[in-house]
């Protein structure tokens, strides 16, 4: 088997040697089960001149000849980006949720870390928060999502996200304690007292179940009814 590349009057590579004097290029040849080889021309580093056409031949009692052709293009431009998104007010409760996307052009980003007023967040040390993380190759996009269930006014403060090339996108959260009979913030809806005077809101119990397909099942209890019904 040789490489040759068209135009030029010597082989680039007959077998597993190389032909020229040029240390960039190297064959890698394996051999797999019923006698299939292979032989494969590689650049260490591709250069502009190395565009063109390359012929493959198995030379034998009829000469076999296929022709690739290979384009040397710019490298896109490195412009890393990163983003953070997600409510700056939280009902006390209610699922802080905050997305961080990040790339870093045409590379993926090694990793991604959350940190809240400048402390790294593990999420091992706390039962209610998660942390995911996901790799889009299409797009050399890494996504991390930081959930804290049921957040309290200790989960307010400015949480950043920051990637392995020390990009940093932060965002301000406030977990609000509202006063049932306020507007709440960003729902426009008014709690205000009815029937007896006195207004116990209601609860939920969620249960969260991770795996392929994650699920979260809530229970929501009308607290006002049950105290009723304790009562009766």
């Amino acid at each position: 088997v040789s490489w040759n590349k068209v135009g030029r009057e010597h082989f680039l590579s007959i077998g597993t040697e190389i032909w020229v004097q040029d240390a960039n290029l190297e064959i890698a040849h394996y051999t797999w089960p019923a006698g299939i080889s292979e032989w494969n021309l590689v650049f260490r580093e591709a250069r502009f001149e190395d565009s063109g056409l390359y012929d493959c031949q198995i030379i034998s009692t009829e000469k076999l000849t296929f022709r690739v052709r290979l384009t040397v293009s710019e490298k896109p431009p490195h412009n890393p980006i990163i983003s953070i998104e997600g409510k700056e007010f939280v009902e006390s409760g209610q699922t802080v949720y905050l997305k961080c996307n990040t790339t870093e052009g045409d590379r993926m980003p090694e990793d991604l870390d959350w940190f809240k007023d400048g402390d790294k967040i593990e999420a091992s040390e706390y039962p209610n928060i998660l942390i995911t993380k996901f790799r889009f190759k299409d797009t050399m996009t890494l996504v991390s999502e930081l959930m804290i269930i049921s957040g309290t006014g200790n989960d307010s403060g400015t949480y950043i996200c920051r990637s392995s090339s020390d990009l940093i996108a932060s965002v301000e959260v406030n977990v609000l304690v509202a006063d049932s009979s306020n507007v709440k913030r960003g729902t426009g809806i008014s709690h205000t007292q009815t029937g007896n005077g006195q207004n116990y809101g209601n609860s939920a119990i969620c249960f969260y179940f991770f795996g392929q397909n994650p699920l979260i099942f809530c229970v929501v209890l009308l607290a006002h009814l049950i105290i009723q019904s304790v009562i009766t």
